[in-house]
């Protein structure tokens, strides 16, 4: 398949937005770290999502410098031989003292502007930094010549969906599941084109199969 829709016949680039592979604090649910690492899934998980977009001509990815958003990219730089840039902007919301504690069973404990977990990141500050990083985002997409992998966190994509990217039919939030990829058409609007899926974690998934053009 294509690897780029035309808009007024010049091939324009995609996003795809990824959240790093799962880790064992993921799976326990545990508010994690900075420097967490991959667990064995999270490295399978890895591989399968670098063999899936291996051929879509990916020529930067940008990361967050938390290490398991790092060994993400390392596995998808190494298939498609794009280079690693790393944005800090784009590290998961920093929850103070409560890393390393459970996560909460309802969200709504955190998710309110009036929250500020002690030694961490207010709602508001969060958002206005995933503002700053994703105003970063759409400049470089609009000078880049090959698509753009952002790999990040769970937080990240959810309030780049929320606040920057529009949705033809999502009636609800979207889930981002470990190494989700949701592929971004590349002009603004930001409009979401597919997903995110996280299909090529299938056993029996056709690589070629992740659409990359508008339908």
């Amino acid at each position: 398949m294509n690897l780029s829709y035309n808009t007024a016949h010049r091939a324009v680039p995609l996003f795809y937005l990824i959240r790093h592979a799962e880790t064992d604090l993921n799976a326990s649910r545990t508010i994690q770290w900075p420097h967490t690492p991959l667990n064995t899934q999270g490295q399978w998980q890895a591989n399968r999502l670098a063999a899936a977009l291996r051929d879509k001509h990916i020529g930067r990815i940008i990361s967050s410098d938390y290490l398991r958003a790092r060994e993400t990219a390392e596995r998808l730089s190494h298939r498609t031989a794009a280079p690693i840039s790393i944005d800090i902007r784009l590290r998961e919301r920093h929850f103070g003292t409560l890393r390393g504690g459970a996560w909460p069973l309802s969200w709504k404990q955190f998710d309110s502007d009036d929250f500020e977990p002690p030694g961490g990141e207010s709602q508001p500050n969060f958002q206005n930094r995933i503002k700053a990083a994703w105003d970063s985002l759409e400049h470089q997409i609009r000078q880049a010549e090959h698509s753009i992998a952002i790999v990040t966190h769970g937080l990240v994509c959810r309030t780049l969906a929320q606040n920057h990217l529009t949705w033809s039919d999502q009636s609800e939030s979207p889930r981002f599941s470990n190494t989700s990829i949701t592929v971004i058409g590349g002009a603004a609007p930001w409009n979401v084109i597919e997903g995110p899926t996280d299909d090529h974690l299938k056993e029996d998934y056709q690589y070629a199969t992740l659409r990359t053009h508008c339908p």
